[in-house]
């Protein structure tokens, strides 16, 4: 994939918040953890949605959403996330002690992949999805989620978990049961650290 951009400053200088993109988040200051999509509307459509229904009332929460229209190099405003700098969500994500990462990848099957450096949050979280049913993989060199500074990783606690989502499984239809999983396995793991 081939971003257009290579950090957010970039971004800024050549599109309109409002008109090509919107910022919006939640500070709960009280929240230990931060759910995050970087890459919602037009770029991977559904986690946005899947990324606050996650928060609900619990966490805190930041989203990054296109109005671009979705192109065929499937870069619509996408910055990777080891370079996405956006002041408001580094404000947020350096302030809390885990960052949760909400990703939408290209698979036509059914299945979540869970990358990032916090090995017992992504078990935790493997557990509960696998509880309900939903199909998913600790095991995939494509999205591991592993580099220092990948927006997962830059907590107060440099660790944390990137959850890629397919295709089928953020359907809205869809959207509370992958939501449930993911946050059930949060607390779960916060409630054992």
């Amino acid at each position: 994939m081939n971003d257009k951009y290579s950090c957010f400053e970039e971004l800024a200088r050549s599109e309109i918040e409002g008109k090509h993109y919107q910022i919006s988040s939640l500070d709960l200051c009280v929240s230990s953890c931060v759910i995050v999509a970087p890459h919602g509307g037009t770029i991977e459509p559904g986690s946005a949605e899947i990324a606050r229904a996650v928060a609900a009332d619990i966490f805190s929460w930041y989203l990054f959403e296109s109005k671009r229209i979705y192109d065929d190099n499937y870069v619509s405003l996408h910055i990777t996330s080891h370079r996405f700098n956006e002041p408001v969500c580094m404000k947020l994500i350096e302030r809390n002690d885990w960052v949760v990462t909400i990703h939408g990848c290209s698979d036509s099957e059914e299945i979540i992949y869970l990358g990032g450096l916090e090995k017992n949050l992504i078990a935790a979280v493997s557990s509960a999805l696998s509880s309900l049913g939903i199909p998913n993989s600790r095991n995939c060199d494509r999205f591991p989620g592993i580099k220092p500074n990948n927006l997962c990783n830059r907590g107060v606690q440099r660790k944390g978990l990137q959850v890629e989502i397919s295709v089928p499984l953020r359907e809205p239809a869809k959207c509370d049961l992958i939501a449930d999983g993911i946050r059930t396995g949060i607390i779960n793991f916060i409630n054992t650290t």
